[in-house]
């Protein structure tokens, strides 16, 4: 029961539009590797269990639809082992990031570590909070090994997506993108799509050339159509420039959080877990509330959790 009421609130989600996209996501978020099915086996506690498996899926999600399958999954995970609604609260910092490179080791035991350390951005974008705790989570991880003309191609992605007349399409350039791949003689699996932390890197450096170069004017401009193509998902800003400012704008990926804008029983845009005790307990359980939406699912758990004065 849990876990359909965990479904009910999404309007992409099974019984109100793109029911294969969905289906395919919980899929992919079930299909664990080997190695984490025999740990997961011997766990002693359930919430650890369902941890680890959010972090796999976590670290899997290409879409917002498919982070969400991965939540309702989290949830369903708990009441399959006979928790209570909340039981398992959503990692912290510092736990998310100890399980994304818990998760990154598995990975690159069998997997290409490109792959792997693609996988790792997402879990440390869809799971930390924080984006200090972000930024130094990871960096004692050594980092894959660039194939071979990677990098060239990924410039090249970035800077075709750096396009403020909308001339260049995301599909011209993932097409560009995969025949470098081809002329370099590097596989998809090899040097895949730049992660949304990695992608902000080179929308940066597309940036400093273009200011270099002298045609300021558009660089600005040319920055924010790369931010909001290939970062939405974190915040991607210019560094300071050195006169008290910083150029660009952050990712899209949703509304951002908007303090206590709007009561915990009325549906809006995402409120901040610390605005107050109801907050906090909702965003523990469902951190989507406080990251993209507060949804018709927020306002459910509301109505449920004891943090919470919302008439059911």
């Amino acid at each position: 029961m849990l876990f359909l009421l965990g479904m009910i609130g999404r309007p992409f989600l099974l019984a109100f539009g793109a029911p294969l996209a969905v289906a395919i996501a919980l899929s992919a978020c079930g299909a664990l590797n080997t190695a984490q099915d025999d740990q997961f086996e011997n766990e002693a506690d359930p919430c650890q269990s369902c941890q680890r498996s959010l972090t796999d899926c976590s670290s899997r999600a290409t879409t917002d639809a498919h982070f969400v399958a991965c939540r309702d999954e989290y949830l369903g995970c708990q009441q399959g082992a006979g928790l209570g609604v909340g039981a398992c609260t959503n990692p912290d910092d510092d736990l998310a990031c100890k399980l994304c490179e818990e998760r990154y080791d598995l990975c690159s035991q069998t997997e290409n570590p490109e792959l792997c350390g693609g996988q790792f951005d997402g879990c440390k974008a869809r799971l930390i909070r924080n984006e200090e705790a972000r930024g130094v989570c990871g960096t004692l991880v050594e980092p894959p090994v660039d194939p071979e003309g990677c990098t060239l191609c990924k410039t090249n992605y970035a800077s075709c997506m750096s396009d403020a007349t909308g001339g260049n399409t995301a599909q011209l350039c993932s097409t560009l993108f995969m025949e470098c791949g081809l002329t370099v003689g590097i596989t998809a699996e090899e040097c895949p799509l730049p992660a949304a932390e990695e992608a902000c890197a080179l929308c940066v450096t597309e940036y400093d050339t273009c200011v270099a170069a002298g045609d300021s004017d558009i660089c600005a401009a040319n920055f924010l159509a790369c931010s909001t193509k290939l970062a939405a998902e974190v915040s991607c800003d210019l560094p300071d420039d050195g006169n008290g400012g910083a150029g660009g704008a952050g990712g899209a990926g949703g509304s951002a959080p908007t303090d206590c804008a709007h009561d915990t029983c009325e549906i809006g845009d995402a409120l901040e877990a610390s605005c107050n005790a109801c907050t906090t307990a909702v965003c523990d359980v469902d951190p989507y509330c406080c990251t993209t939406e507060w949804d018709s699912q927020c306002t459910d758990w509301a109505e449920k959790l004891n943090d919470c004065d919302c008439p059911q």
